[in-house]
């Protein structure tokens, strides 16, 4: 047996062990944690809010594309759970209000932007107020963080290419829409792709 194989097996074992005490939202789950990084070391989960009796485990590369097929066999090795659904991979979800990141902090609704190329591997250009070359690494994380939440983590690393940030200003992305349409853009822009 492989030791990503084995290292599954622990996982859920370790899960199953303290699933009631997450279920109720009692415990942190270190031991879990340490566990899913003998899975990959890039591997995340959360815990999602309890809806109709049931709460979601969400299985994460935490945006590391080399650790997908890792999420995948984790999901895939899941014994049946009565209350948990299991969902590989950070699911696309509305962002709203003020995003704060190292110290920085912008609105969705005050970010802009374009598809930069239509097809697979659509890019975007980004408009953000405030940006500098100097701060760039911020920006960009700033911009990740919106970005995954937005498109969802699959579609990130999969369907979109390149970012581009540049400074938003009268003259530059002024009249491009609002980071908050992304997801309708992109995916038209993909659709397109394919007809």
């Amino acid at each position: 047996m492989a030791l990503e194989e084995i290292a599954i097996r622990e996982f859920w074992r370790v899960f199953l062990r303290t699933e009631e005490a997450l279920f109720r939202g009692e415990a942190s789950a270190p031991e879990l944690r340490e566990v899913i990084g003998r899975v990959h070391p890039d591997l995340e989960f959360d815990i999602g809010l309890p809806e109709e009796g049931r709460r979601d485990i969400v299985i994460s590369a935490g945006g590391i594309r080399d650790a997908f097929p890792a999420v995948e066999a984790l999901a895939r090795g899941a014994p049946p759970l009565r209350r948990w659904n299991v969902v590989g991979y950070r699911q696309r979800r509305p962002v709203s209000g003020t995003v704060t990141f190292q110290g920085l902090a912008l609105s969705p609704a005050n970010v802009r932007f374009e598809i930069s190329a239509r097809g697979p591997g659509a890019g975007i250009v980004l408009f953000m107020p405030g940006y500098t070359q100097q701060e760039h690494s911020r920006y960009l994380a700033l911009a990740l963080v919106m970005i995954d939440a937005l498109l969802g983590e699959y579609d990130v690393e999969m369907k979109l290419g390149s970012i581009v940030i540049e400074h938003l200003g009268p003259d530059r992305g002024a009249h491009a829409m609002t980071l908050e349409h992304l997801a309708g853009v992109f995916d038209a822009s993909l659709h397109e792709s394919r007809n």
